[in-house]
């Protein structure tokens, strides 16, 4: 896993969890808008964006990133956000951080509409739901 931190390490901190095969540069542009006044902690998830080894599970990443939280020495976030399954990410490091003594301000599950991802991952997202689409015309609803 990697993350890309930027802004003021003493400032409030924003954690950003990205869609699937998502990289912390999915995100960039809110980072870049954001790091003046928050310390931002965007996350890669493994497997992705050349980070090696593989997405196994949530638990995995978010024992992960809760593990890097603590190395950070945060114990209070502003805002967790997820993004598409990111989001899925985000509930369960949620979960983990009320067991762990970490405060989480604000929640924001987010669309894969409104993030910035790269044109093969529009491709593919695309050529999926028109696959979804193509499947869910030949079924009947009892299906």
């Amino acid at each position: 896993m990697r993350y890309d931190i930027s802004g003021s390490r003493g400032a409030p901190v924003l954690l950003m969890f990205p869609g699937s095969f998502g990289s912390a540069r999915m995100m960039q542009g809110y980072t870049d808008l954001l790091k003046e006044k928050y310390c931002v902690v965007a996350v890669t998830l493994d497997g992705c964006d050349g980070t090696g080894g593989a997405y196994t599970s949530k638990d995995e990443v978010t024992d992960k990133v809760l593990d890097k939280v603590k190395e950070l020495g945060i114990s209070r976030i502003r805002l967790l956000y997820g993004l598409s399954m990111g989001g899925a990410n985000a509930l369960n490091f949620l979960y983990k951080c009320g067991r762990n003594g970490i405060t989480v301000d604000n929640i924001l599950l987010d669309g894969p509409a409104v993030g910035k991802i790269g044109k093969l991952q529009a491709w593919f997202f695309d050529f999926m739901n028109k696959q979804q689409v193509k499947m869910m015309r030949s079924k009947t609803v009892e299906e």
